[in-house]
């Protein structure tokens, strides 16, 4: 009874020394536990080592995750004679180190086989194993609680699955917006409004919005009661600008009247039955872009956002799904940002060049001011030449014509085409019965007028 005793308390003393070895990272000391042929079934996937030196390589490829890491607490030690063998089962409460805290990881239960040697007692065999948590009292598989999460868990995925479509799907509508955004924001001109209008359409077609008819820009001139459409028909492929009387439909003249009501203005459109075949032939009449998919249509829907002084208009044969309607007006957005700067730098542009003009105007004025004679007609017409020519106007020549004589039969001309190789000095030619003449003549003995 006392060899037992002892034998319990040599094999317990081994293994708190086995143990506070590993723990703390003297991997010489724990090694010296194990013999060559030294097997274990650890609790990781990769842990199935069948020998010592397995054993020491896979050790010290993970101990410092351990040493200094991970403790063991309230171990409890059972000693099994099973000659010529021992067995020992160790069961404790694993806790690792978080902050300047210990918080529990989970249960280790350890089964060890010894043999004593001439070298003293060897680790022959050791298995670990972590207890399942999930299983109740009377289970060995824990079914209702692994069936109850694994449904939770596939609800999770569903539900991630969802979220990373979304997330991927907005991705992509970015994407779109920053491409129509690029070439708003390039617009140099009105006219260029039809790309984006064309940018538009085919990024939308590319979000698989289908019957789209076309995608338009205008702009209100409220003095001619007229408004400027630049359209990119998606059917055709085909891009238009066109010009038309806003009260020569009612449902056009409402829709214009919507739009100038405020900034964030929204108007929709529908013909279908009578009121559409009504709308084809106003179209008709007033010999608007042909559109013979319209002919064969069942309706047509008009969609129309407010930019400053005109609108954003789609229209479809067939109705605009919601999600086709708010990508729209996401468009409309990124595009009206757009539209804005372009409209301040159209404005600043204008500025500019009425600042220009004026400039020209007055170098003339002054140098027309400071003339003593006819002969210094030829530096006016010069100056004059040159002003247009630096306002970027394409002309061939400037000049300035007499007709001083009584009789009318001839002109003094001085001419300059704005180069200085190029100057024409004064030259008198005839005159000829001819219609430019004519006309000359005319201008010159009134104290106004114009030709063309």
């Amino acid at each position: 009874m006392h060899s037992k005793k002892h034998q319990e308390q040599e094999i317990k003393k081994l293994l708190h020394t086995y143990w506070n070895s590993y723990l703390s990272g003297d991997l010489n000391t724990w090694a010296s536990f194990l013999p060559d042929n030294y097997r274990n079934i650890g609790t990781t996937q990769q842990e199935i080592l069948n020998s010592k030196q397995e054993a020491i390589n896979y050790t010290r490829s993970v101990i410092h995750q351990v040493a200094g890491t991970v403790e063991m607490r309230n171990k409890t030690t059972d000693i099994f004679p099973i000659q010529p063998y021992v067995m020992a089962h160790e069961f404790a409460d694993l806790y690792i180190k978080n902050g300047d805290e210990r918080t529990f990881y989970a249960k280790l239960r350890v089964t060890t086989l010894l043999q004593q040697t001439n070298e003293g007692w060897k680790i022959l065999h050791q298995h670990g194993s972590i207890p399942d948590m999930l299983a109740l009292t009377d289970e060995s598989i824990a079914f209702e609680k692994v069936t109850s999460e694994n449904i939770a868990l596939r609800d999770a995925v569903k539900r991630r699955t969802i979220e990373l479509e979304d997330k991927n799907r907005e991705l992509l509508i970015e994407a779109s917006l920053e491409k129509v955004r690029v070439i708003a924001l390039s617009m140099k001109r009105p006219a260029d409004m039809i790309g984006v209008c064309r940018a538009i359409s085919e990024q939308m077609q590319a979000h698989g919005i289908e019957a789209i008819r076309n995608v338009q820009t205008a702009l209100i001139d409220d003095k001619s009661d007229t408004y400027i459409n630049y359209q990119y028909f998606t059917a055709y492929g085909e891009g238009t600008i066109e010009e038309a009387k806003y009260n020569k439909h009612p449902k056009v003249l409402e829709m214009v009247q919507k739009m100038q009501q405020s900034e964030d203005a929204f108007f929709v459109i529908d013909f279908e039955g009578a009121a559409l075949e009504e709308f084809r032939q106003y179209r008709k009449e007033d010999k608007q872009f042909p559109d013979p998919v319209l002919d064969t249509s069942s309706s047509l829907h008009y969609y129309f956002y407010a930019i400053g002084g005109g609108w954003l208009g789609l229209s479809t044969y067939k109705p605009l799904p919601d999600a086709g309607l708010d990508m729209f007006r996401r468009f409309h957005k990124a595009f009206g940002l757009a539209y804005r700067r372009f409209l301040d730098i159209e404005h600043a542009e204008a500025l500019a060049r009425e600042a220009q003009i004026e400039t020209a105007l007055e170098r003339i004025r002054a140098r027309s001011m400071a003339m003593q004679s006819t002969s210094e007609l030829q530096d006016i017409v010069n100056l004059v030449a040159r002003q247009l020519h630096k306002m970027e106007m394409d002309i061939t020549g400037v000049f300035i014509a007499i007709n001083n004589r009584s009789d009318n039969k001839e002109f003094t001309f001085w001419g300059s085409s704005g180069v200085a190789e190029t100057y024409v000095k004064r030259a008198s030619i005839p005159f000829l019965d001819r219609p430019i003449y004519t006309v000359l003549k005319e201008l010159t003995q009134n104290s106004e007028g114009f030709f063309v």
